[in-house]
């Protein structure tokens, strides 16, 4: 949220509950952040881009592109948090024909920006006046009219006890791409 609301960030208009599309809910991306904030910036009412770069990066690259020609990028947010994930979003953002910020889950050291790009890494707190319009405002009226879905669901392990937490390591290992794994004891 602070990287897509925050005024040292993207500094996005507040998501409207009249604006919430369903569409927002089926859009994919690899990371259950990414996964929500998909539907805050739809909120918004603007159109997202997204991908989990599970194609080749330079076609990935060349598609983007290809349609932010024929649009306006107001910024990118990288939420994945993989090093080898921000490079694209560089060269993206390097192609795009207006200035484009940044910012990123992904710590940047050793990452090499092309100059004149504007970019940030986000740690999800910060000073701001997000909090009490997120907590107070928006965020419970949009799950009570389920204009937000929690994303993505989580694959529930139903366990005996603390022995099955190694079982969730390994699963999480395999990769679970936009979701989380929680282990349960009964």
């Amino acid at each position: 949220m602070h990287a897509l609301f925050n005024c040292s960030f993207l500094s996005l208009p507040h998501p409207r509950l009249e604006a919430v599309r369903e569409d927002a809910q089926k859009l994919g991306c690899a990371s259950a952040v990414g996964s929500n904030a998909i539907q805050l910036v739809c909120a918004v009412g603007f159109e997202v881009l997204t991908t989990a770069l599970e194609e080749k990066t330079s076609k990935v690259v060349k598609d983007v592109t290809a349609q932010l020609d024929v649009s306006e990028c107001v910024g990118i947010f990288q939420a994945a948090g993989l090093e080898e994930s921000i490079v694209p979003c560089l060269e993206i953002a390097k192609k795009e024909r207006n200035e484009v910020f940044v910012v990123t889950t992904t710590p940047l050291q050793g990452v090499k920006i092309p100059e004149g790009l504007n970019v940030k890494m986000v740690f999800g707190d910060g000073p701001d006046n997000i909090l009490p319009i997120w907590e107070e405002e928006y965020l419970p009226q949009t799950l009570i009219q389920r204009g937000c879905l929690v994303a993505s669901e989580p694959l529930v392990l139903v366990t005996k006890g603390l022995e099955s937490i190694q079982e969730g390591f390994n699963l999480m290992r395999k990769g679970v791409s936009a979701g989380k794994v929680v282990v349960i004891g009964e």
